[in-house]
């Protein structure tokens, strides 16, 4: 019964799971106050998971936005967002080669490829920027743009060839947060934590960077390392959000 409610999830929806669950519990238990005080439970827990996923969400995603609010580059997180969904599209066509689409690791590797795609957009931005010399706002506009066409044309493909896939990789649109499971919260957890540790841990460098570039450079401070690093965590912000929130509302974080 498990393992048909997690197939027919899939096409219907949780919340017709929900609404029949006090019945399928019935069945199964024979106590209706005992399916009653099943599906409560699993109400409350869906509940504590996605208030927990969203404040850790908001905690990566206002300290980066706080500092790429102070560099002048707001616009960079919701470009960087729109360029994870070809990688979330990617990463579902490549797991529906080698995996099950209730596999745990299938979050691994849907995330992987948005990183990796918001990392080629980013390093295609900084390219048209130093050697065609783009300017910033255009070549943001660019990047945004062919990364939410190449998306919908991937999405297209597996909608007909892999459908559990593509909607999984739908969810990643609009976000999902009522649907966000025990793995969904350990995996955003950590990379927050990693944002939140690596900010604190280096705060006087970035101060440097974002404040005081010579300063930095007279004393021997990397500042190129330095700002690859604030990106890498922006991207890392950007992956704990498009779970809960998606690709489109992760630009107002």
């Amino acid at each position: 019964i498990a393992g048909m409610i997690v197939f027919f999830q899939q096409a219907s929806g949780v919340n017709v799971i929900m609404y029949f669950a006090p019945v399928v519990l019935e069945k199964v238990t024979g106590n209706n106050e005992v399916a009653l005080f099943l599906t409560i439970w699993v109400g409350v827990i869906q509940l504590v998971g996605t208030f927990i996923g969203s404040m850790l969400m908001c905690l990566s995603a206002a300290i980066m936005g706080a500092l790429m609010f102070v560099k002048r580059r707001s616009l960079l997180g919701e470009t960087l967002s729109h360029a994870t969904y070809p990688g979330v599209v990617f990463g579902a066509l490549v797991g529906a080669l080698f995996l099950d689409p209730t596999s745990l690791y299938s979050v691994f590797i849907v995330l992987g490829g948005a990183f990796l795609f918001a990392y080629f957009g980013l390093s295609i931005i900084e390219r048209l920027r130093n050697r065609f010399r783009v300017h910033f706002d255009a070549a943001l506009c660019l990047v945004l743009s062919v990364s939410l066409g190449l998306g919908v044309v991937l999405a297209s493909r597996i909608q007909f060839t892999h459908p559990l896939w593509y909607q999984q990789s739908q969810v990643f649109i609009y976000g999902q947060a009522a649907t966000m499971t025990d793995i969904h919260i350990v995996i955003y957890g950590a990379l927050s934590l990693i944002v939140a540790f690596f900010v604190l841990y280096r705060f006087r460098e970035i101060e440097l960077v974002f404040f005081d570039a010579l300063f930095g450079k007279s004393i021997g401070l990397n500042v190129h390392r330095a700002f690859r690093g604030v990106f890498f965590l922006l991207i890392l912000s950007i992956i704990v959000g498009i779970r809960s929130v998606g690709v489109v509302l992760m630009a107002g974080m």
